[in-house]
């Protein structure tokens, strides 16, 4: 009688796991013309600036029957590809968009087994609207109108690709060996008490203006700089001078080093064609933080790398 009972729980238990994963699938669809196409994608790219300096983005929602990429479509079905204007690199949950870029052509278009376009029509107006749902996926509801009046309505949840073949927009300066570059908005990744248990570990990724990356995420070329931060401060590290140092200490930046086959610490590295073709490790200096807050970083900052590297420069803007 228990091995009975043991089996139902483990089949319920079982039951229950699948149902879960069948809900945190990507799914989505649009009507079109009254027939219904599944969204198996959706993909991101910033391809442009508008006249007036703002973002335009292509979006592209596509079924499991193709492949797209930056530039290439391959497969076969119907998708859609939109031009949007927006004041960021990619949808933000909480917007709505409905600019479009005028200097693109914004489609519905579908292709046969064969490769061919069957089929195609222009859209004229649109509406896409973006929420955060579970999971960490993103929900688009966009309506879309085509040339002659008729809606293209549809949902798509999931985790879009994101990716950008253009520079990004530069609010600082970085300066080592013979490299100078712009930098971009950068990331900012809270681990938390990492090292220490009483000092909280922050880390900041800068990437170069021009830098490019694969699908995946994955710098490709240009160049990575990494400073990381500690403090007690549980929020973000306060502002004050901050000095390179080997231990984790408050109010220190760390240095430069590698675990395994992580790196860690305060460090620069360039990519070229997916390869990496220098790295070097800051070893001391001092950094000037001016203002941390939630969404803005001002520093400035002179430290010396283990290749005996002068590495200066500055940055004041947002990051994410």
């Amino acid at each position: 009688m228990r091995r009975v009972i043991f089996v139902l729980l483990v089949l319920c238990a079982f039951v229950g796991c699948k149902k879960k994963d069948s809900v945190l699938k990507p799914h989505g669809s649009f009507t079109y013309d009254e027939i219904s196409y599944g969204v198996n994608s959706v993909r991101i790219d910033h391809v442009a600036y508008s006249v007036n300096d703002d973002y335009v983005l292509k979006f592209t929602a596509f079924p499991s029957g193709m492949t797209v990429s930056q530039t290439l479509h391959s497969g076969h079905g119907t998708y859609i590809e939109l031009f949007l204007e927006a004041s960021d690199n990619e949808l933000r949950p909480g917007g709505e968009y409905t600019k479009m870029a005028k200097d693109s052509i914004s489609r519905l278009v579908s292709v046969s087994e064969n490769g061919d376009t069957a089929w195609m029509v222009n859209i004229s107006s649109a509406r896409v609207c973006v929420s955060a749902v579970e999971n960490d996926f993103t929900q688009y509801d966009f309506t879309l109108t085509d040339e002659v009046g008729k809606n293209i309505s549809g949902s798509f949840v999931g985790k879009p690709v994101l990716n950008y073949s253009v520079d990004q927009p530069a609010f600082g300066e970085l300066r080592f060996d013979t490299m100078e570059c712009y930098l971009t908005k950068p990331s900012l990744y809270k681990w938390n008490a990492l090292f220490v248990e009483t000092v909280n570990y922050y880390e900041m990724k800068f990437c170069s203006t021009d830098a490019r990356f694969n699908d995946n995420g994955k710098l490709t070329d240009g160049i990575m700089f990494v400073i990381g931060f500690h403090s007690v401060n549980s929020d973000l590290p306060v502002s004050g001078t901050y000095k390179v140092s080997t231990a984790a200490e408050d109010m220190t930046l760390y240095f430069g080093q590698k675990v395994g086959n992580a790196n860690w610490g305060t460090y620069w590295i360039v990519y070229s064609s997916g390869s990496q073709k220098g790295k070097a490790n800051i070893l001391s200096g001092t950094l000037n933080l001016n203002t941390f807050t939630n969404g803005e970083i001002d520093v400035s900052f002179n430290m010396i790398d283990q290749l005996k590297n002068s590495v200066e420069g500055y940055f004041d803007g947002p990051y994410r």
